[in-house]
């Protein structure tokens, strides 16, 4: 997945905030990689006092999410934690259950990530499933 790819592309420290076991195979170096095993909610403040504020230089969120709960208000929560210019990339799932409901879905969570980061750019990648968009850009 993303942590293993962001280690495998030199990334120093990635943090994979994940309440669910990681699995990782090949196993990679613990030094590059720390499972914070618990909600975002609670890992934000954690990692703030840690004296990590403005320091990720890239977030990724590809979570399975609740109904209710919007991605972009997960990344406008960790904004502390991201310096500027912090590349964002973001996974929106099960949107609808035809191609104009997905549109239709994805047009707001665009328009809110774009607020966050103008560059945006809405991809369908290979591993997205038909129902899944990626928001990439960078914060303003």
């Amino acid at each position: 997945g993303w942590s293993q790819n962001l280690v495998a592309r030199g990334c120093t420290q990635v943090f994979a905030v994940d309440p669910a076991v990681l699995t990782i195979d090949p196993p990679l170096p613990e030094t590059r990689l720390r499972h914070v095993v618990m909600l975002i909610q609670d890992a934000v403040p954690m990692l703030l006092a840690e004296g990590r504020a403005a320091s990720l230089s890239v977030y990724v969120c590809d979570m399975v999410y609740q109904p209710h709960t919007c991605p972009i208000a997960i990344l406008e929560s960790c904004l502390a934690l991201l310096a500027p210019r912090a590349l964002c990339i973001v996974t929106l799932k099960a949107l609808g259950n035809s191609f104009a409901a997905v549109e239709a879905a994805v047009a707001p969570k665009v328009e809110a990530f774009r607020r966050l980061c103008p560059d945006a750019q809405v991809m369908h990648l290979m591993a997205n499933r038909e129902r899944e968009r990626t928001l990439i850009g960078r914060l303003a």
